[in-house]
């Protein structure tokens, strides 16, 4: 099972579209410097084991589409519709609606109850 320290160390291969970039961004300026912010984005950046990908209007249009169906936002539909295109099955997330879709495994494992 990858880990964090895989992603650090660019062991493996990874994935982040520009939109989850983004709300990663948009959590961590509220705790972070701004020095310590830009850091981390370029690292993320500049990481040979990580790929930033783009999502085309069309497939957040198609993730717009199915909000309902799946009770999901376009933005995490997106990466869902990513993923899928892609072939990934495990995604780093704390969103919970990721576990109602039986072909994703969740990392880091949360326990349900402490």
């Amino acid at each position: 099972m990858k880990n964090l320290q895989d992603i650090n160390d660019e062991h493996g291969n990874f994935c982040i579209s520009l939109i989850q970039l983004s709300e990663v961004v948009n959590l961590l300026k509220s705790v972070m410097s701004w020095e310590n912010l830009h850091e981390f984005i370029m690292g993320l950046i500049s990481n040979k084991s990580i790929t930033i990908v783009e999502i085309s209007k069309l497939k957040y249009i198609t993730a717009v589409d199915k909000m309902i169906k799946y009770n999901m936002d376009a933005n995490d539909l997106s990466a869902y519709l990513l993923m899928k295109e892609k072939g990934i099955k495990e995604i780093y997330t704390f969103d919970r609606h990721f576990e109602n879709l039986p072909e994703i495994v969740c990392l880091p494992e949360i326990p349900k109850e402490f």
